[in-house]
């Protein structure tokens, strides 16, 4: 059973973001906590207590995040990563030192909750394989989202329509239990690494150590003629924009991932849940809040204001009498949904 996952931790290229100004991408808040952490959240809770996790130069706040926040138990390396350093070449050191299967997840890779014990569940029945996470519904609301379309079995073929090519690439063998004829799937960050894999990480070639996104390092894999298999959820999430942060926190407060309000507010403020409000936040009489709304910690909330489905970051303010949805308040500027 695997009990270890490698973390990437490295700012995408793909991430867009007006927000980080002030913080790394992978420091982006989802209900409290850095993107990063909630990822590594659904992992510990199915029962991963070792983590490698891949840094890039300027994110050296999640170490300290994780060195000082988060559970105590796990046993986390960090290994930095520096910007001409391909991530092929950082996996296949990786995989020289550890050897046994393992779950590989991005910081901006998301899936439903339950998914992670799936794809572990999947990697018990098949500990050979590469098994990646996939679904026909993406959250996401970025055009640069991995997408393949994908044939059953024995047809012979695996088209693509949007790039990046290698995502057409990666899946030649799929689960039975894909019945349609045609299946137009989007791809995630998340796959759980068996054994083939790791020897076939070990011994890359010098072209294949150059590759730099994980999907470049499936399709190589897949080229040689190895089988990669998939692992359906009920949704996948990349986060590649301010937007899907929105998205994202909603669907944690469905959840109830850290769900609560941790700040005093006078009583005359009306709350609709579900919300998240961190300690150290400032709320005024009479202001009505949710639902789907978290305030970061050193925001304030005017009198009577009122703030649906949407995103208050720290030291951001919404005026008394105003009203802001389905948006993203920063001190440089408002993201609408």
């Amino acid at each position: 059973m695997i009990d270890s996952a490698v973390i990437i931790a490295t700012g995408s290229h793909t991430h867009t973001s007006h927000l980080t100004y002030n913080r790394p991408h992978t420091m982006l808040p989802a209900l409290g906590k850095p993107l990063c952490v909630r990822v590594m959240d659904r992992l510990y809770r199915i029962g991963i207590k070792k983590y490698t996790v891949i840094l890039g130069e300027q994110e050296g706040t999640v170490a300290n995040y994780l060195n000082s926040r988060w559970h105590r138990e796990p046993d986390i390396e960090f290994i930095l990563k520096s910007e001409s350093q391909p991530m092929g070449k950082v996996l296949s050191s990786i995989a020289m030192q550890q050897t046994q299967p393992m779950i590989i997840a991005g910081y901006n890779s998301f899936t439903h909750e339950h998914f992670p014990a799936r794809l572990r569940k999947y990697h018990d029945l098949s500990p050979a394989d590469l098994i990646l996470a996939g679904a026909t519904n993406s959250l996401s609301r970025s055009d640069t989202q991995t997408f393949a379309r994908i044939d059953l079995p024995g047809t012979g073929e695996v088209g693509y329509t949007t790039t990046p090519r290698q995502a057409a690439e990666v899946v030649t063998a799929i689960n039975p239990e894909m019945s349609p004829a045609h299946l137009n799937l989007y791809l995630t960050n998340i796959a759980a690494c068996g054994t083939t894999f790791i020897e076939f990480l070990q011994k890359l070639t010098p072209e294949d150590v150059r590759c730099n996104t994980l999907m470049d390092i499936f399709a190589a894999y897949v080229r040689k003629g190895h089988t990669a298999r998939l692992a359906r959820s009920g949704w996948v999430m990349q986060v590649q924009e301010d937007r899907d942060l929105i998205t994202l926190n909603r669907h944690l407060l469905d959840e109830q991932m850290d769900a609560h309000i941790l700040s005093e507010v006078p009583y005359t403020v009306k709350i609709i849940e579900p919300v998240r409000i961190d300690p150290g936040v400032s709320v005024g009489q009479g202001a009505t809040i949710g639902p789907h709304v978290y305030l970061e910690s050193g925001s304030s909330v005017g009198r009577e204001a009122v703030v649906k489905n949407s995103i208050v970051l720290g030291r951001a303010t919404v005026k008394g009498h105003e009203t802001v949805k389905d948006s993203i308040i920063s001190t440089r500027e408002r993201i609408q949904l």
